[in-house]
């Protein structure tokens, strides 16, 4: 659950509270997420309070309801298992075949290995 203390001293400090998470999400939103999980579970009224002042707090400091943008970082998570067809690379810049072929002595050298590449 949300803790209204926390809130409130990272907010004295500067903390932005319109940030938007990767999912598009605000922290108004889990806030909201919170209180309903609160009301719903039948906590007690100090819980259900707490949390409607933590809503109640980022509402006056302005945090928005909903995400206007979401900035989107280009990284997409992977899937387990999901690097069926990469091939790894290692520490030296080869991939891994190469450099255990390289180190066992199987033919190619680290050089001649980047040019096969």
């Amino acid at each position: 659950m949300g803790n209204l203390a926390v809130a409130q001293l990272l907010i004295w400090h500067n903390a932005d509270v319109k940030c938007v998470d990767q999912d598009g999400r605000t922290c108004l939103a889990y806030a909201k997420a919170a209180l309903s999980i609160a009301t719903a579970k039948n906590q007690p009224e100090t819980s259900i309070s707490q949390c409607r002042a933590l809503v109640e707090l980022l509402l006056s400091y302005g945090c928005p309801e909903t995400a206007t943008t979401v900035s989107i970082s280009g990284t997409i998570p992977r899937r387990r298992g999901s690097n069926s067809g990469l091939q790894q690379a290692t520490p030296s810049g080869l991939p891994a075949q190469q450099q255990s072929a390289a180190q066992q002595g199987g033919g190619a050298t680290p050089s001649a290995a980047l040019v096969e590449l």
